[in-house]
């Protein structure tokens, strides 16, 4: 259990939801890398019905639907001014409140689970991944990112340069804690890797940043990312 509930993270997103998306255009190479990630990933299978937790504003979407556009996605999200932003922006897609206490789905519903940033803000970490693997059909895939413990020094030398939105209520798991969690929900973990080794923006450094990556995740050196898939 961490040392934070269900409503703290909720008031914490509404209060930001307004400058949410600018402050992320503002490393949208780092940003979007979870989408870009997360999507590259080559299923055995054709996933129809896709679980996308927590949504945000629903930036994810274009990615998901370019790679599977015959899937039906659902989104859960905690924000209420998350989801009026998503509303506006799609339409025609669904979106929930998520409530991290009880997923609102019955047990084997989904072909696959995507989880971009969300366990860190979980009041019981355990208890979200064994509902993901509740829902999720049996021999399906979760795809799942989350910041590593690192990442809490990174974040706060950043913040104390540059604005950002912030996290709120959260804790960054190491990849030892999160492979454990994952184990005991009775995942089996098929991949890991650990991206954005070098966090600054731009053409160069991110070609840079893409050769580091190459080269730690090939020495099993993956837990040194600051995001970790």
């Amino acid at each position: 259990m961490n040392n934070f509930d269900q409503k703290s993270v909720k008031d914490f997103w509404n209060s930001v939801a307004h400058k949410y998306e600018n402050t992320n255009n503002n490393v949208k190479f780092i940003h979007y890398q979870r989408f870009e990630q997360s999507m590259s990933y080559r299923l055995s299978y054709n996933p129809k019905k896709i679980l996308n937790i927590w949504s945000r504003t629903g930036e994810a979407i274009p990615f998901i639907k370019k790679k599977y556009p015959d899937a039906k996605i659902f989104n859960l999200e905690i924000s209420d001014e998350m989801i009026k932003i998503f509303k506006n922006k799609f339409p025609n897609e669904i979106v929930n409140e998520l409530n991290f206490s009880k997923i609102n789905f019955k047990d084997d519903y989904f072909d696959l689970v995507i989880s971009l940033e969300t366990i860190e803000h979980s009041p019981n970490p355990k208890f979200f991944l064994d509902e993901l693997n509740r829902v999720l059909k049996p021999n399906k895939n979760l795809i799942m990112s989350c910041p590593s413990a690192f990442s809490e020094i990174i974040l706060n030398i950043y913040e104390f340069f540059f604005d950002n939105h912030g996290e709120g209520p959260h804790k960054f798991l190491s990849s030892k804690d999160m492979k454990k969690l994952l184990a005991d929900s009775n995942f089996f973990l098929l991949e890991h890797k650990g991206f954005i080794f070098f966090p600054i923006i731009g053409k160069i450094t991110g070609y840079f940043n893409y050769l580091l990556e190459l080269i730690f995740n090939s020495l099993n050196l993956s837990d040194i990312g600051i995001r970790q898939f």
